[in-house]
């Protein structure tokens, strides 16, 4: 086998042991599986890639010479492939999985796994000191709090009521800003002060950050967390109008929606539909979205720096939160293939600002930033949107506003309606937003590999993988294929599909690995990563799929499973040798 593809450690440990003469005999001489130059290639070159030459014959995958006896070796390669997977899957079980809702006391966590004997290292690796500690008397407030809720609501009792202890909270806490902050900046990480902010924020801050911890009992601690933060917000929201009304109360509820639609448990993720509109609501009563304070009048107030520091930090905050709440509900679009209730041009609010100014120390640093960057004339989404000046806004604006021209223009070659208002995204507009995809592609190929600058890199190959795919509604395709609702006709359909824009295709498959092997090679918290992720795979089995059944190769489903993407792509081969026999 040549080096240029090394062996999967699977197939070695699956596959039966063989002398050089016996695989020869077996497969055929070796020299008959020639690889290109293909990993001399520039990859951040996409032109480059797109003018290397990929026969239809390479590794004698075509049609022809899998009908050709000559092309033993490769009939006996795909027999390989069938013997290291699992046994056929029997048909008569093939069924969508079922949800059957049972009753709160069954189906939510209501007990609070007992957090106390942690060894004090295991929790210190975990202490990041990032942020201020987490005073010992949060978790008593959280407590007093949480037991006038058990006693005056009418919710289920939690069987175990134990919040976790300070020591325990402080290292989420610490997590969170270490692993979720840098990709979601919406908290003040200067001014972050747990010992004069509201218990259930700072809770709700240590819960996101326990999704990414590995002190045992973490997981199940978190789901209880949320639910009681949950209630806790619903609670008082009803009880006091007035605090629905404060910044806190959104920041807590947004990072909870976070928490409860990508905890992985399909009873949260239905909590979280049920109050899909409640941020939303409170963004738009608050006037989150809104430029109420401009930069100009906050200047004309001629206020002492320090002062002038803390108003525009709030304002800066309050902003945040109102971007976090658009990007939270296309989420919901993104993610789930759920209707989205907010509109982009309900954006007024211009776009964050950069994270340097933003995770500015002090009142002096901040204003040093500001003197030399003219960060007042930040534009609006929809400014950015009428004079089309996408390059100019993504400059200056922070990963927040970022992320949110991304998510517009990926809604656009989603063939999605970003706005509900107008009559739908033309084939212009939609090949316009490609466009510009590839042009803030250029931009971000240069910037490390910080976890924003891995986030937008993924989100932009996965944008641009959308929209040159010829099958759009890729996941539902896939479920077909596993519950085997696809007949010849339907097979047909697909490869004619993929037959009249093989270019296109050919640039899907590009971008959905370039997607795969940015979230392999890195970590990304993002709550948007699994389902880039997803749509990666899907789409590149599907032609992996679609390109056997072209070949003659009619293996079973059980010989087609994802394991052909961690042999050919995970482990070596990757991005140069998967695609290179897909085509």
């Amino acid at each position: 086998m040549s080096q240029a593809h090394p062996p999967s450690q699977k197939l070695y440990e699956q596959a039966p042991v063989q002398s050089p003469a016996q695989a020869e005999a077996t497969y055929g001489a070796i020299d008959m599986i020639t690889v290109p130059p293909f990993f001399s290639l520039d990859w951040n070159d996409f032109d480059e890639w797109l003018n290397f030459g990929f026969d239809d014959d390479y590794m004698g995958l075509s049609a022809k010479s899998i009908s050709d006896p000559a092309a033993s070796a490769t009939a006996a390669i795909a027999g390989l492939y069938v013997n290291i997977q699992e046994p056929d899957i029997d048909k008569d079980a093939i069924d969508p999985r079922q949800y059957f809702p049972a009753s709160i006391e069954l189906d939510a966590q209501l007990v609070f796994p007992d957090m106390t004997t942690i060894a004090s290292e295991d929790i210190e690796k975990e202490n990041l000191a990032l942020v201020e500690q987490v005073p010992d008397d949060v978790p008593r407030k959280v407590f007093e709090m949480a037991t006038v809720l058990q006693t005056k609501s009418n919710y289920p009792k939690f069987i175990e009521l134990r919040i976790p202890p300070a020591r325990v909270l402080n290292a989420w806490v610490q997590l969170y800003f270490e692993h979720f902050h840098p990709i979601f900046p919406i908290l003040h990480k200067p001014t972050f002060s747990p010992a004069t902010m509201n218990p259930f924020l700072v809770l709700t801050v240590a819960a996101i950050g326990a999704h990414f911890s590995d002190l045992e009992g973490s997981q199940a601690c978190q789901r209880a967390m949320h639910e009681l933060i949950r209630r806790y917000t619903s609670y008082t929201c009803e009880q006091c109008n007035r605090t629905s009304r404060e910044l806190w109360i959104t920041q807590t509820i947004l990072l909870n929606q976070l928490g409860l639609m990508y905890s992985g448990n399909r009873r949260a993720l239905e909590l979280a539909e049920l109050v899909q509109a409640v941020p939303v609501t409170l963004a738009r009563r608050k006037r989150l979205l809104s430029n109420i304070l401009p930069r100009a009048r906050i200047s004309a107030l001629q206020l002492p720096l320090g002062q002038e520091w803390q108003v525009s930090t709030y304002d800066e905050e309050r902003r945040r939160a109102g971007f976090a709440t658009w990007l939270i509900d296309f989420g919901w679009k993104y993610s789930f293939g759920l209707n989205h209730v907010m509109r982009a041009d309900e954006l007024q609010n211009c776009l964050p600002q950069l994270e340097n100014c933003w995770d500015a120390a002090g009142a002096q640093q901040w204003a040093q930033i500001m003197e030399a960057r003219n960060l007042s004339t930040t534009p609006s989404l929809p400014q950015t949107i009428a004079n089309q000046n996408w390059i100019w806004a993504w400059s200056q604006t922070g990963t927040l506003g970022k992320q949110t021209i991304l998510h517009y223009l990926t809604s656009i070659v989603m063939k999605d309606d970003a706005d509900s208002s107008s009559q739908g995204c033309s084939s212009d507009q939609r090949l316009a937003a490609a466009g510009t995809l590839k042009s803030l592609l250029g931009e971000e190929l240069g910037q490390g590999h910080t976890k924003a600058a891995v986030l937008h890199r993924v989100l932009i190959c996965s944008g641009l993988m959308i929209h040159y795919s010829p099958t759009l509604r890729v996941k539902s395709l896939c479920l077909r294929v596993i519950y085997r609702r696809m007949d010849d006709t339907s097979w047909d359909i697909l490869s004619s599909q993929w037959a009249q824009s093989p270019f296109q295709g050919r640039l899907a498959v590009l971008y959905g690995a370039h997607v795969f092997e940015t979230i392999r090679s890195n970590r990304c918290g993002h709550f948007l990563i699994p389902a880039s992720l997803l749509r990666a795979v899907l789409v590149l089995w599907n032609v992996w799929k679609r390109r056997v059944l072209k070949g003659g190769l009619r293996m079973d489903l059980a010989a087609l499973s994802f394991q052909e993407l961690e042999i050919y792509f995970v482990t070596g081969g990757r991005v140069g040798c998967w695609m290179s026999q897909l085509w």
